[in-house]
């Protein structure tokens, strides 16, 4: 029965994998199309949110929970910093924050075909560790969209989990906040590390958790504390992990070690 079992999920998932694949290109293409035609690329990031998101779950047989989305002020920007467990994380993003949102990503992925020409159409901040200079740049960038109102979601860690725990942050998307003046709102996924896992080759149906922390303001602060404030909120995105079940860190010290100041001064 065991060997029945992994043949039949291997093609689960391979029907998966192909309709994941078509679903993307065809809603791609509808969302390039659309910001061809009206030049609104709230449209296209709208698209991502409403038909293709929820696609893209109900194809990975899971299903999303969201608590907290009442606490930031969704009519302003904000810089959005989650952990990171799989590609999976992206769609569910989309849908438990109903605002158009810019992901800071690699700029590897901003060579691909289809996902690579919608991410460069909608404004999405690419990521050159490689180059110092492309990095000021990049930061320089995001934070002109900032301020002109965009809300930019970045995974600090830098990289996806192999294990479900939360590693160190870097300081990139708290340099972007503290330039800018708007609050970092943390948040937390647990559940996808089981869908979508491409180190693991499978993807299981599951029930993905959000979490959405209060907002942690920035206005009052200087470069100089970007790393208070780093370290500040991967304590409550630990937090909530461990809130919705995750494993938050692992074995380092519990989350109620974290400072429970809400704003640096």
């Amino acid at each position: 029965m065991g060997i029945l079992t992994s043949i039949g999920w291997v093609l689960v998932n391979l029907v998966q994998l192909l309709l994941a694949c078509a679903w993307c290109a065809l809603w791609i293409t509808v969302a390039l199309v659309a910001q061809l035609v009206t030049r609104r690329p709230d449209l296209s990031l709208m698209l991502a949110r409403k038909p293709f998101s929820p696609g893209i779950l109900t194809i990975l047989l899971s299903r999303l929970e969201v608590t907290g989305r009442e606490l930031p002020d969704l009519s302003g920007p904000h810089v959005y910093v989650c952990n990171h467990q799989s590609y999976s994380d992206i769609p569910a993003l989309f849908i438990a924050l109903p605002v158009p949102l810019r992901f800071i990503a690699k700029s590897p992925l901003f060579n691909m075909p289809f996902l690579g020409w919608y991410m460069r159409a909608t404004g999405m901040i690419a990521v050159h560790p490689e180059s110092p200079e492309k990095a000021r740049r990049s930061l320089e960038a995001a934070a002109s969209g900032v301020r002109d109102g965009a809300s930019i979601l970045a995974f600090p860690e830098g990289h996806r989990t192999e294990d479900g725990t939360i590693g160190p942050f870097k300081k990139g998307p708290f340099k972007l906040a503290l330039m800018t003046g708007v609050s970092v709102v943390p948040i937390a996924i647990d559940g996808t590390l089981e869908t979508a896992n491409l180190r693991r080759m499978r993807s299981r149906p599951s029930r993905i958790r959000v979490c959405i922390g209060a907002p942690i303001e920035t206005r009052d602060l200087s470069p100089r504390d970007a790393d208070r404030l780093t370290e500040l909120v991967r304590h409550e995105i630990v937090r909530l992990h461990r809130s919705i079940g995750g494993a938050g860190a692992g074995r380092e010290n519990p989350a109620h070690d974290a400072p429970n100041e809400r704003r640096l001064a």
